[in-house]
């Protein structure tokens, strides 16, 4: 502005008087202050009736070989059921929320489209909010909703499930191979679909999960002392076992 009013022989304007008046008039924007602020969790992520919202998320199990599998799920916000899921050791793309949307209905209503609208709660991940997932969403039946920024208690339900998933099963000492950790999340969702109400993954998995080999090896403890005597090996090389007193 002060460059045209130059061109023409005007005075030019001071900046900072007009800075005065803009703030004087309540008319510039708020200082920066590089704290965000918080958000109150008020809302209700559960639904009362199955069917009415799916949360999806995604998460990343690491093996001992180095591999990284990562999961894309999506589990109903009432009976807690995993509906669907799908495993890659790629990124998780537009094309896989796709085919989740479409596993998820045809699971549910045996058709591809539901009967009435339904919830589907994500994460801004670029996956999900990609112009392909919309694409498929609305032919589907599916509303798209997509938590704040920052704030991944607006997916509590989804949170949660990953953090027991990685808690009790994502540790490499756990599942040292690829397929390992794909049969373990198998098994995890196939006990969940059977008991839905018990939500305890320890109990559905336990049978499935392969046990490490010489992780914790095996102690005979003793009834008397409650720990096993010590042997040790004699002048002639024959063990003999010394008691502690």
């Amino acid at each position: 502005m002060n460059r045209a009013l130059r061109s023409r022989g005007e005075a030019s304007v001071n900046a900072k008087r007009v800075l005065r008046i803009l703030r004087a008039n309540g008319l510039t924007l708020a200082p920066h202050t590089a704290r965000r602020p918080g958000r109150t969790h008020d809302g209700i992520v559960v639904a009362l009736r199955s069917n009415v919202r799916w949360c999806s998320d995604h998460l990343e199990l690491r093996c001992r070989d180095g591999a990284v599998v990562r999961v894309l799920f999506a589990i109903d916000a009432c009976d807690r059921e995993i509906m669907a899921w799908s495993a890659t050791t790629t990124g998780v793309s537009a094309a896989m929320v796709c085919d989740l949307m479409i596993a998820c209905c045809e699971r549910r209503f045996g058709a591809t489209k539901t009967p009435h609208p339904v919830e589907w709660l994500s994460d801004n991940g670029s996956a999900y909010i990609a112009k392909e997932t919309a694409q498929t969403a609305a032919p589907l039946g599916l509303r798209l909703l997509f938590t704040p920024v920052r704030s991944p208690q607006s997916n509590g339900i989804a949170e949660a499930f990953v953090k027991t998933l990685k808690r009790d099963y994502g540790p490499p000492r756990h599942l040292g191979r690829r397929r390992d950790r794909d049969a373990a999340f198998a098994g995890l969702v196939r006990g969940l679909q059977h008991d839905p109400p018990a939500l305890r993954p320890a109990h559905a998995l336990a049978p499935r999960v392969p046990q490490p080999e010489c992780l914790n090896p095996p102690r005979c403890l003793s009834g008397q002392t409650g720990c096993t005597p010590p042997v040790s090996v004699s002048a002639r090389g024959m063990p003999s076992a010394s008691v502690r007193t």
